[in-house]
């Protein structure tokens, strides 16, 4: 709208820039014709200077463009302060971090299992799983997929609720050079054939409790306690597959809410870059992470790779606990929680 035109009340966000975003502060100005009126809304105090800064940046910027183009719209007026600006375009994009971005994520765990292989890495009420024991089960699991015909680049179904085995299954998968695809075992059974189908699964992996879904013709692994009986030769690392980290690691389906689900596919340096040296969560060997997530939600990815890619310790909570508030508040005091990602998924 041209500055002389009907009243109007542009609102213009500043962000405190030394303190991070902890003070919003909002500038309104209103266009009466014959005259302006201001009102500064503040959150939390904030120093004055910054807040008369801001207003003498604006009526300047007001004055010169009624006297020199009347007409221009608002929207194109210049109302940041120099310095404010260079911080909201400069500075805090200034995001650029290292990261492995040449690696798979079964890579940087095994080499977290070669730094810290006595460490704890899994959690789930009674059992505790060293990064050794761990990388073992998903060696073994590995094998029994090749077996049944896994190549590289296959897509690989879950269905498995939150547990050691959905961990152990996703690991297995990535060190076949497969791609891992995690479904809802609460959601419809049309849906979890839906997705089997749509991606072409060469296998689905279940567990002794699972239903499997009616009319399914991908073949089945089911996961027993059996899998836990092997040797040293089963357990070793697999020889390396040739896979780039740009390869996808696992697919992620869309709730379908607005249509067909779409499957989105996951590169592994993606899981990298949001794990490690993200910039606004520092994983450390001492932190606990709740996985908390539905298994076919994308908060899951955060929750398990996060801890397991710098040597922290991944809990495991199962569907019921996180569904019972004070269970669930009992659960993350008791195995001392340090992180939890927040997500409305169950």
């Amino acid at each position: 709208m041209p500055l002389g035109a009907t009243p109007t009340t542009p609102g213009i966000e500043f962000l405190n820039a030394q303190e991070s975003t902890n003070y919003p502060f909002t500038l309104s100005v209103e266009d009466f014709g014959s005259a302006l009126g201001l009102t500064a809304q503040v959150v939390e105090p904030i120093d004055s200077a910054r807040v008369c800064g801001y207003m003498q940046q604006t009526l300047q910027s007001l004055a010169d463009a009624l006297e020199r183009a009347p007409d221009m719209p608002v929207w194109q007026l210049e109302v940041l302060p120099i310095e404010e600006r260079e911080c909201l375009l400069q500075t805090r994009n200034a995001t650029t971090a290292p990261y492995p971005e040449h690696q798979c994520i079964h890579q940087l765990f095994e080499e977290q299992v070669t730094h810290t292989p006595k460490a704890t890495a899994l959690v789930y009420e009674d059992q505790v799983w060293s990064y050794a024991g761990l990388n073992a089960q998903a060696n073994y699991l590995a094998r029994q997929l090749i077996e049944l015909g896994a190549q590289p680049g296959d897509y690989i179904a879950t269905l498995l609720e939150r547990s050691v085995e959905l961990v152990v299954a996703q690991l297995a998968i990535l060190k076949v050079g497969a791609v891992y695809v995690p479904m809802d075992p609460q959601a419809p059974a049309q849906r979890q054939a839906w997705i089997v189908a749509d991606c072409a699964a060469r296998l689905l992996i279940i567990d002794a409790r699972t239903q499997v879904p009616a009319a399914l013709a991908t073949p089945l692994l089911r996961l027993t306690s059996s899998n836990a009986n092997n040797t040293d030769a089963l357990i070793a690392n697999l020889d390396p597959v040739v896979r780039s980290s740009l390869d996808t690691a696992y697919v992620m389906y869309t709730s379908g809410s607005t249509g067909t689900p779409k499957g989105v596919l996951v590169p592994h340096c993606a899981i990298a870059r949001l794990v490690i040296n993200n910039g606004y969560a520092d994983i450390g060997t001492d932190d606990r992470v709740a996985f908390a997530a539905n298994p076919a939600f994308d908060a899951s990815t955060f929750e398990v790779w996060a801890p397991l890619l710098n040597g922290g310790t991944l809990v495991v909570i199962d569907h019921d606990t996180v569904l019972k508030p004070d269970t669930f508040v009992r659960t993350l005091q008791k195995e001392r929680i340090s992180i939890i990602r927040h997500s409305r998924q169950s």
